[in-house]
C-alpha cells in the first residue's frame, strides 16, 4: 500500500462512517501512485455529480487535503450486471412486441397461433389425481341443467380428446345399439374412450346406464323449449321432423362452442378402422370442418369432424338461425349456406384434395371425395399423403352382375368407415350401397346385386304377405334413407309396412318363386317381405327354426334380370322421405288381395289383370292369405298357362345354403331344388 494508507491507524478508520467510505474508495487506489492522489478520477468544484450523489468526498490526508474523489455509478462491477440485465429486457420487450405485430398482420402466423395456442405449455396436462377424478365421474348425466361444455370439461381434456357424438332416442326405434356398436369398435380399435351420446328421451338414458355408455339429458325433447315451424315447414306437410332437426342444430352449435375437437357420426355408420388416421389431423391447419361428399347436395350430414374454432362456431350458428327462420333439410341446408357463405372450391396441388373456402366467415371445409360408381384405390402424393384414382389395373367383366363400373382390384383396401343407404326411388333400383370412407377419401362398393337404372316411370308393386298385415318388427340396425332426420331418432308414421313371413322350409321356397313369377308377368316391382322365419326337421328328425332377413334365405339374382326388387322398408322410408301428399296418393291406391279365394294361379292372375292399374299412376297390390288353413296356393304349379311365357328362371330362384350361420354369407353356393 502507499505511505499515506501506512500512516492511517485501524482505530482511526472507525467512528466516522464518512472514513469507510473513503476507505472503500482507497481499494481501488493504484499502487503505483506515489502522491497519495486519487487514480480513479478527480472532480472538481463545479462537477454536478456530487449534487446527484455520483461521488463521494476524499477522506482526511495531506495528499487529500480539500480534494474529492468520485466513484461513477457505471464503473462498479455490479453496476454493469444490472445494466446488461436491463438492456437485455428491453431488447426482448420489443422482441415480443414486433413478433405480436406480425403475427396479427400475416395471416399464416396468425392461424397457427389460433388454432395451437391450446398446444403451447401455458397449462399442464392432467395430473393423475385429475385424471382419476374424470374417470370417476358418472358416464350418463341425467341432470339436464348441467350444461354441454360442463359435461365435457368435468371427463375429458380438451388438449387431446375427440369427443364423438350423436343423438338418440331410446324407444321405438331404440337406437342406442347402434351407438353401442360403434363404441364397441372403437374399444377394439384401442381409441379413445370418447363416445358420447345425448339422449332424446329417458329411455335412451336408461338403456345407456345399463350398457355403460357415456350419455347426456341436456337435449331431451320433454325438457327443452322447441320453436313453433316456420310456415314453409307447416305448409309442405312437417314430414322432415322438425324437433329433432332443431335439436341437432342446437346440439352441433353448443359443441363446436365448448372448443373439443368432435367428429358427429349417424346411427346409420360402422367404423372398422381408426377414422382419425385417415383424416386430416388436429395439427394440420388447413381445415376447421371435414365433410363427406354427397351424391345429390354439396355435404352430407352422417359423418362430419369439425374443430372447435371461432370460424366453426360461427358456421354452425348460421346453420341454426337459417334453420329457425326457414327450417330446412339438413343436408339441403348446409349446402346451400357454403354458396351463400361466399364459399369457393379449391384444390390441392396433386388435384385429389378438394376444399371449400367461405370467404366471409373464414372457414375452411375439407371434403373427404365420394367417387361415384367407380372403384378407386389409393396411392401417395409427392407428399406421401394418399390420393384417388380410377383403377385400371384389371378390366371389368361387362356380364358382371354388380355392373361394369364395380369391379374391386384385388389390393382394394378396406373401408374405415362404412355409411349404409338403401333404395334410388326415382330410378327404381334396388340398391343397397356402403359408402367406404378410407384413406382420406370416399368410394362407393356395391355389395348387393343391382339393376340396370332405367327411365322413372308410375311404380305398380305387390306387397306379398302370408298371414296378417302387422307392423314389422324393429331392428337395433336402421337400413334406410341416410340422409334424412327423421330416420334414425324417430317412430316413422306407420304406413305399408312389409310383414314378416313363417312357413315350413318346402312352402317357403315355393311361396319366393310364385312372387317371382307373378312380379314378371304383371310387369309390377317385388317388394320383399321383412323377416322370414323358415322351419324344418333333420333326417333324425330334430327340428330347426331359423329367423332371418330375406335376402339371407333367398338369392337377389332376380335383379340382374331386370325385377325391380324393393326392399322391405320401402315404403316405410317414404314415409319420411316424401312429401304428405304422396303419402296419401300412395295410401288411397291400396288393394288387398286374399290369395285364399282362388284355386289355381290362373285364377289370381285373372283377377290381377281386371284391376287395370293405370301406367300413369301406380297402385299397391297386397297379397295375404297364403297360410291360410283353407289356401291351396302352396300346391299351385308355377308353370299354369297364365305364366307360361314366363322365364324358367323365375321358377328356380334358388336358395341360399348356409342362411344358418349367423353372419352373412354368400349365395354363391345354393341348395338344389
Amino acid at each position: 500500500m502507499s505511505a499515506h494508507r501506512d500512516k492511517v491507524e485501524s482505530h482511526e478508520l472507525l467512528p466516522a462512517r464518512k472514513e469507510r467510505d473513503v476507505e472503500a474508495v482507497d481499494c481501488f487506489r493504484d499502487d503505483d501512485s506515489d502522491d497519495g492522489a486519487s487514480s480513479i478520477a478527480s472532480v472538481d468544484d463545479g462537477d454536478d455529480d456530487i449534487e446527484q450523489g455520483h461521488a463521494y468526498e476524499a477522506g482526511g490526508g495531506e495528499g487529500a487535503a480539500g480534494g474529492k474523489r468520485s466513484l461513477a455509478r457505471g464503473d462498479s462491477p455490479y453496476s454493469w450486471k444490472r445494466s446488461r440485465r436491463f438492456l437485455a429486457g428491453i431488447a426482448s420487450a420489443v422482441f415480443f412486441v414486433g413478433l405480436v405485430i406480425v403475427a396479427a398482420v400475416h395471416p399464416v402466423p396468425r392461424d397457427v397461433m389460433r388454432h395451437t395456442w391450446h398446444r403451447l405449455p401455458f397449462t399442464r396436462p392432467p395430473s393423475s389425481k385429475q385424471q382419476d377424478l374424470m374417470n370417476s365421474m358418472p358416464r350418463v348425466e341425467r341432470n339436464s341443467s348441467v350444461s354441454l361444455k360442463d359435461f365435457l370439461e368435468a371427463r375429458f381434456d380438451p388438449a387431446t380428446t375427440n369427443i364423438m357424438w350423436t343423438m338418440a332416442t331410446g324407444a321405438s326405434p331404440s337406437y342406442v345399439p347402434n351407438a353401442r356398436n360403434w363404441d364397441l369398435k372403437r374399444a377394439e380399435l384401442g381409441m379413445t374412450d370418447s363416445v358420447v351420446i345425448l339422449c332424446l328421451d329417458y329411455d335412451c338414458l336408461d338403456e345407456c346406464e345399463r350398457t355403460g355408455l357415456r350419455a347426456h339429458a341436456a337435449y331431451l325433447k320433454d325438457e327443452n323449449v322447441i320453436p313453433p315451424p316456420s310456415q314453409r315447414l307447416a305448409k309442405r306437410g312437417a314430414e322432415r321432423g322438425h324437433v329433432l332437426a332443431y335439436l341437432k342444430f342446437k346440439a352441433m352449435l353448443d359443441m363446436a362452442k365448448t372448443g373439443y375437437y368432435s367428429l358427429f357420426f349417424e346411427g346409420d355408420t360402422f367404423l372398422t378402422a381408426d377414422p382419425f388416421d385417415h383424416m386430416l389431423s388436429r395439427e394440420d391447419d388447413s381445415w376447421d370442418v371435414q365433410f363427406t361428399v354427397d351424391w345429390g347436395y354439396l355435404l352430407n350430414f352422417g359423418f362430419i369432424y369439425a374443430r372447435g374454432s371461432p370460424e366453426t362456431v360461427s358456421f354452425y350458428q348460421h346453420a341454426y338461425d337459417q334453420y329457425v327462420a326457414h327450417n330446412l333439410w339438413d343436408q339441403e341446408l348446409l349446402s346451400n349456406m357454403v354458396r351463400t357463405l361466399g364459399g369457393r372450391e379449391w384444390h390441392g396441388e396433386s388435384g385429389n384434395e378438394s376444399w371449400w373456402l367461405c370467404d366471409q366467415i373464414g372457414l375452411r371445409l375439407y371434403m373427404l371425395p365420394l367417387h361415384k360408381d367407380r372403384i378407386t384405390d389409393s396411392h401417395p402424393d409427392s407428399s406421401g399423403r394418399p390420393t384417388s384414382r380410377v383403377s385400371t389395373g384389371t378390366t371389368p367383366d361387362p356380364s358382371d352382375p354388380l355392373g361394369p363400373h364395380s369391379h374391386l382390384p384385388p389390393d382394394t383396401p378396406e373401408p374405415v368407415m362404412t355409411h349404409l343407404t338403401a333404395v334410388t326411388y326415382r330410378a327404381l333400383a334396388f340398391r343397397v350401397c356402403a359408402l367406404n370412407f378410407a384413406d382420406s377419401r370416399i368410394s362407393v362398393q356395391r355389395i348387393a346385386n343391382s339393376i340396370p337404372v332405367r327411365p322413372p316411370r308410375a311404380l305398380s308393386s305387390l306387397i306379398f304377405n302370408i298371414g296378417t298385415w302387422t307392423d314389422a318388427p324393429k331392428h337395433a340396425e336402421e337400413r334406410g334413407w341416410a340422409t334424412n332426420v327423421d330416420a334414425f331418432y324417430t317412430s316413422p308414421r306407420p304406413i305399408l309396412r312389409a310383414s314378416s313371413i313363417s312357413a315350413e322350409y318346402h312352402a317357403a321356397a315355393h311361396y319366393a318363386r310364385m312372387v317371382h313369377v307373378l312380379a314378371v308377368r304383371m310387369g309390377w316391382a317385388l317388394q320383399l317381405p321383412g323377416l322370414v322365419t323358415i322351419s324344418g326337421a333333420e333326417p333324425d328328425g330334430q327340428e330347426w327354426t331359423f329367423t332371418r332377413d330375406w335376402t339371407r334365405f333367398f338369392s337377389v339374382d332376380a335383379a340382374t334380370n331386370h325385377l325391380d326388387l324393393l326392399e322391405a322398408k320401402f315404403f316405410e322410408h317414404g314415409a319420411r322421405y316424401l312429401p304428405a301428399k304422396e303419402l296419401t296418393a300412395w295410401t288411397s291406391r291400396h288393394d288387398t288381395v286374399d290369395m285364399s279365394r282362388f284355386t289355381s294361379l290362373d285364377a289370381l292372375v285373372e283377377h290381377l289383370e281386371s284391376l287395370h292399374v293405370s301406367e300413369a299412376q301406380g297402385r299397391i297390390i297386397e297379397l295375404v292369405g297364403y297360410d291360410k288353413p283353407k289356401s291351396t296356393a302352396a300346391q299351385w304349379a308355377l308353370d299354369s298357362p297364365s305364366v307360361s311365357e314366363v322365364s324358367t328362371v323365375w321358377r328356380e330362384v334358388p336358395m341360399c345354403q348356409d342362411f344358418h350361420k349367423p353372419n352373412l354369407v354368400s349365395c354363391v353356393e345354393r341348395l338344389s331344388n
